[in-house]
């Protein structure tokens, strides 16, 4: 399935987006969630975040497998962007 960048997004918004992507998806991002290193913990997080906030629930499609653990981290982080 193609990605569907948003068009209402400007051109750097759009290379960010696609960034996001391909880190998703070449990195497995999501795992860097259960680093012992708290800053990379927390860096992972907060790109998945921003990654919540232009994809919405989409996002899952690209996190890859996870613990149970690591999805709820990642469900409450959505859940309070989401709030933002």
């Amino acid at each position: 399935m193609p990605l569907r960048v948003p068009l209402s997004q400007g051109t750097e918004s759009s290379i960010i987006c696609l960034q996001i992507v391909g880190q998703l998806k070449s990195l497995q991002l999501a795992s860097l969630t259960a680093e012992r290193d708290g800053e990379i913990r927390k860096a992972a997080l907060n790109t998945l975040a921003t990654g919540y906030k232009i994809f919405g629930d989409d996002i899952w499609r690209y996190v890859g497998k996870l613990t149970e653990a690591q999805r709820s981290v990642l469900d409450d982080r959505f859940k309070w962007t989401k709030k933002k």
